[in-house]
């Protein structure tokens, strides 16, 4: 009888743990829209994900989130969090016509976490019904994903480009996630006293304003996509600062 119920208790454990995450399919597209990649990439794939899907998953999800992403003949096993980037002071002004005016906050759709349930597969990414972005670090190679809009602004929403930042071409045009992140780790590689300062046990906190000029504000057509840019990319920075020792 006792055998009767520690095989019963294993398969509902059993149970339990394997539904403990849905995976996601990401369909490679081959489109005309994708051209103009190869002379930023050696490598890349494009491929379509279902956002809404997605969105809704993450969002009907408690503290901790967890699914899969399978492209190919790669699989990520993500294990996220909300990671709002907004601190409870957190304003954001217009400068309009008539003044400066306080734009409503949205809802946070910056997350972090790891893959593979690996501490140093560093995951950064930005979650919400219109987009899907940020990196991915499995076993040491360093996965973007971006919107293939970034790159040719006809392209579908749904649409998004997936290389490794080792495929980057160097590129004086235009820069991809992969190179601010580069330009980025480079800055704190040339701080070796802030990095020294560190290492005595000092610490510091520091508040951080983010401005854009109306050509920026140009380049994303509204002020709540200008903002959700502004800190994906705070997002993904915080993800650097913290490999490197900062917390």
């Amino acid at each position: 009888m006792n055998k009767i119920k520690y095989k019963l208790l294993a398969l509902l454990l059993l149970a339990v743990f394997s539904g403990w995450s849905k995976d996601f399919s990401l369909k490679k597209i081959d489109t005309e829209y994708s051209r103009s990649l190869e002379k930023y990439f050696n490598k890349y794939t494009v491929c379509e994900i279902p956002l809404t899907e997605i969105s809704n998953y993450v969002n009907q999800c408690s503290a901790k989130i967890n699914f899969g992403l399978e492209l190919s003949d790669r699989k990520f096993a993500l294990q996220l969090e909300l990671n709002d980037m907004r601190g409870k002071s957190f304003k954001a002004i217009a400068m309009t016509d008539h003044g400066p005016e306080e734009i409503p906050q949205a809802i946070a759709n910056t997350y972090k976490g790891i893959t593979d349930d690996k501490a140093g597969n560093i995951v950064r990414l930005t979650i919400d019904e219109n987009t899907f972005e940020g990196y991915i670090i499995q076993n040491g190679q360093q996965f973007y994903c971006e919107p293939l809009k970034n790159f040719n602004p006809n392209a579908p929403a749904n649409l998004f480009v997936i290389y490794d930042a080792a495929d980057v071409k160097p590129n004086n045009t235009y820069g991809c996630a992969a190179d601010e992140v580069k330009q980025e780790k480079q800055r704190w590689d040339n701080k070796k006293d802030v990095l020294n300062k560190m290492q005595t046990g000092n610490c510091y906190f520091a508040e951080i304003a983010t401005e854009a000029d109306y050509e920026y504000y140009q380049t994303f057509a509204s002020a709540a996509v200008t903002l959700n840019r502004i800190r994906t990319i705070l997002n993904q920075v915080e993800g650097l600062y913290i490999s490197r020792g900062f917390t």
